[in-house]
């Protein structure tokens, strides 16, 4: 499945907890985001508001929807995280064909 993911900072999250994250997300490399998704996500996108507001999104694979949460609630100290399921052209108009049979 694919699911678009969508964050912001917490609103809550302390000021070091911030600088914290953002220091520690500005070490990483691609082979560190790969460690972290692990082997069930597959990460096809992911964009961070160019203005440096701390929001950003992206579009994800998995079969684990469990795995997904699980690798953004390793950020939730500092994130807010929104989950949403989606599917493509293909799939919602075979969707709507079956229902219409």
């Amino acid at each position: 499945m694919k699911f678009v993911v969508t964050w912001k900072i917490n609103h809550l999250a302390t000021s070091e907890a911030k600088d914290n994250v953002m220091a520690m997300f500005g070490q990483m490399t691609p082979e560190d985001d790969a460690a972290q998704l692990g082997t069930e996500i597959k990460q096809l996108e992911r964009w961070h508001d160019a203005a440096a507001n701390g929001q950003g999104g992206g579009l994800f694979e998995t079969e684990s929807a469990a795995a997904l949460a699980g690798f953004f609630n390793m950020w939730s100290p500092v994130f807010e995280a929104t989950i949403t399921p989606v599917i493509d052209d293909a799939e919602m108009r075979s969707m709507i064909q079956a229902a219409a049979n």
